[in-house]
């Protein structure tokens, strides 16, 4: 009955806007609950982490969104919900990586989704992991993975080093918003009497609020700067560095150079990733039994593509 009516209004949405065929379809079902076109379509312009879990055709697309349906079915089973101040961190984070509200949304926009759309998504991410880890991953103990731990890093230890990090002290000198070549100027010109008084033994801590952020990886500093310390001594003061975020000046206090970890150092990261290939082992289990006792009904052909009115 659920699927009929979604059917009819779909058919109803589509022609009552003067469409001569209809622009959506339903491509699949999971115990009643319908996937359209469109959301195979929103799965393959999505943003993914790991670019290789993309999906690479439609069917490709309603074949993961077929396990999401499973895993957020099973959720709604649990009286998993998700509230306000989780789902608010969670958009946060998406948020943030945009450079601007407008970026977000233009990025949106190019995957045809709304704000509310991607809140509802993120929503169901979040029931369904916190399904998971009650249902998987509260049954395995870090105390139980060491000793696999431990084998794991002898068999892999080219694998784990420190990178190279380096202690620094750092003056900014941020560019407003849209500055032009004059304003940058001026920047320049303070960020050069800035440094004369560094060179004469000036202390950084007199044009710098920056908290003591301890030893960064040169890997993880800013290109620019990365480059320039990679060249400096131990208490040498840098030039003026011109980065997207404004104009640097950097003193080098100390460097730690990339060596072998040891266990102690890693044991914390080889754990973690021990215990997520279990959770993902029994949930892929999982998936392939609730698939086997589900009602799973695929209505899509490749060539179905070609017929699609836009």
């Amino acid at each position: 009955m659920k699927t009929t009516i979604l059917i009819i209004l779909l058919f109803f949405l589509t022609t009552s806007l003067g469409f001569s065929k209809v622009v959506d379809y339903i491509v699949a079902v999971v115990n009643a609950e319908p996937i359209t076109l469109s959301m195979a379509e929103h799965e393959m312009k999505a943003v993914w982490v790991d670019p290789s879990l993309r999906p690479k055709t439609i069917m490709d697309a309603i074949q993961k969104l077929i396990d999401h349906k499973l895993k957020l079915q099973e959720a709604r089973r649990r009286g998993i919900f998700v509230n306000e101040d989780e789902l608010l961190a969670e958009f946060s984070s998406v948020s943030s990586k945009f450079e601007s509200p407008e970026k977000m949304s233009d990025a949106l926009d190019n995957m045809g989704m709304t704000l509310d759309s991607l809140k509802e998504r993120l929503s169901e991410d979040i029931m369904i992991q916190k399904m998971i880890e009650r249902k998987f991953g509260q049954f395995i103990r870090d105390s139980d993975l060491e000793g696999e731990a431990t084998n794991y890093f002898e068999q892999h230890k080219p694998e784990f080093t420190m990178p190279e990090s380096v202690l620094l002290d750092r003056v900014l000198f941020n560019f407003e918003l849209d500055s032009n070549e004059i304003a940058k100027a001026d920047i320049m010109e303070k960020a050069n009497e800035v440094l004369n008084d560094l060179i004469n033994g000036a202390s950084f801590s007199k044009y710098s609020n920056d908290e003591n952020i301890g030893y960064t990886n040169v890997d993880d500093l800013e290109p620019s700067i990365a480059e320039v310390v990679k060249k400096m001594n131990v208490g040498d003061i840098s030039g003026i560095i011109e980065t997207s975020e404004g104009y640097f000046i950097v003193k080098l206090n100390d460097r730690r150079m990339s060596r072998q970890a040891t266990f102690a150092e890693v044991k914390t990261q080889i754990i973690s990733q021990l215990r997520q290939k279990k959770i993902d082992d029994d949930l892929q289990a999982d998936l392939k039994k609730q698939r086997e006792n589900s009602d799973i009904r695929i209505n899509y052909r490749e060539e179905q593509q070609q017929e699609r009115v836009d």
